[in-house]
């Protein structure tokens, strides 16, 4: 196993600064040939998340009856509607012969989505939610 290289992510002006001199000597060789530095998520904002779920919880307390035998807490109801709008992770499931490729609904948690994608999904989310409940998003979130 060769040696480990350590570097810090500079994300606001998108530079890779070398810990050691093994780092520094390839950035020396190879910096020409990096084309992009990825940098760290943004930090999801536990208010939103908080938000999202107040709302979800509300609207799943005054869905029609004819949600409430699909879907048994806001939890369900929200991974419902992120199949729905196809917000999904696919993974492969074995089958007798074979693979079967499923849909998953995606992971809310902070560690697998950053604040920008959070705010995408829970905009559809709470689109589903108005629509099932017959109101507008701006309804729904008054509540």
């Amino acid at each position: 196993m060769g040696k480990k290289l350590t570097f810090q992510v500079l994300p606001l002006v998108g530079a890779m600064v070398p810990h050691d001199d093994a780092a520094k000597a390839f950035l020396d060789k190879y910096s020409d040939k990096i084309v992009e530095i990825d940098t760290p998520k943004v930090q999801r904002s536990p208010q939103h998340n908080r938000l999202f779920w107040a709302v979800a919880d509300k609207a799943y307390a005054t869905l029609p009856d004819y949600y409430a035998d699909e879907w048994m807490s806001s939890h369900d109801m929200v991974k419902g509607l992120q199949l729905a709008f196809g917000i999904c992770d696919q993974l492969q499931k074995p089958v007798k012969g074979g693979w079967e490729i499923v849909q998953v609904p995606k992971s809310l948690d902070f560690g697998n989505m950053d604040q920008d994608e959070f705010n995408a999904v829970s905009e559809k989310l709470f689109r589903g939610m108005a629509h099932c409940l017959g109101v507008s998003v701006n309804e729904l979130l008054e509540e």
